[in-house]
C-alpha cells in the first residue's frame, strides 16, 4: 500500500508554447488597420468581416491563454485580445454610421475669351461676352 502526502506540491505542468498567444497579438493590431485600409470597399465597409475574422480568431486564442494559463502576464495579454475585439465592434458600428463622403462637384466656370477655327476655315470668337450659349469643341489629334 502506497502512501499519499498530504503536503506534497503536484508536479506543475509544462508551460505552453506562446507563439500562437503572440501571433493573435500581432493579428489583433492589424486587424483595425485594415479595415481603414479597405473601408473603400463597399462589402468590407459594410460588414467589416476581415477585422471580425482576424479580431475574432485573436480574442479566441487570448482567451484560452487567459483562461487556461497561471502567468499573470500571459493572462494581461490574453485578456486583451477579447478587450480590444468589442472596442473594434464599438468602433465599427460608430465608423458604419458615418455618412459616405461624396466627390465634390466641378463649379462651372466661364471660359475666358478666345478665338478658334472651325472645320471651314472661319475663326470663331468663344468665352468672354460674346458667348451665345453652349459649345461644344472637339480635338483632332491628327489628319486621318
Amino acid at each position: 500500500m502506497s502512501r499519499i502526502d498530504l503536503h506534497e506540491k503536484p508536479a506543475k505542468p509544462a508551460s505552453r508554447a506562446l507563439w500562437p498567444l503572440w501571433l493573435a497579438l500581432a493579428g489583433t493590431l492589424v486587424a483595425a488597420p485594415l479595415y481603414i485600409a479597405l473601408l473603400d470597399s463597399p462589402a468590407v465597409r459594410a460588414t467589416g468581416w476581415p477585422m471580425f475574422l482576424i479580431a475574432g480568431v485573436a480574442a479566441l486564442i487570448g482567451f484560452r491563454y487567459a483562461r487556461w494559463d497561471d502567468r499573470l502576464w500571459v493572462r494581461i495579454v490574453g485578456g486583451a485580445n477579447p478587450l480590444v475585439l468589442a472596442v473594434m465592434a464599438v468602433g465599427f458600428f460608430w465608423l458604419s454610421a458615418l455618412p459616405i463622403p461624396q466627390a465634390q462637384a466641378a463649379t462651372i466656370q466661364q471660359a475666358p475669351g478666345f478665338t478658334l477655327w472651325d472645320q471651314k476655315g472661319r475663326s470663331v470668337a468663344l468665352g468672354g461676352p460674346a458667348a451665345r450659349g453652349a459649345a461644344l469643341l472637339i480635338f483632332y489629334r491628327g489628319f486621318w
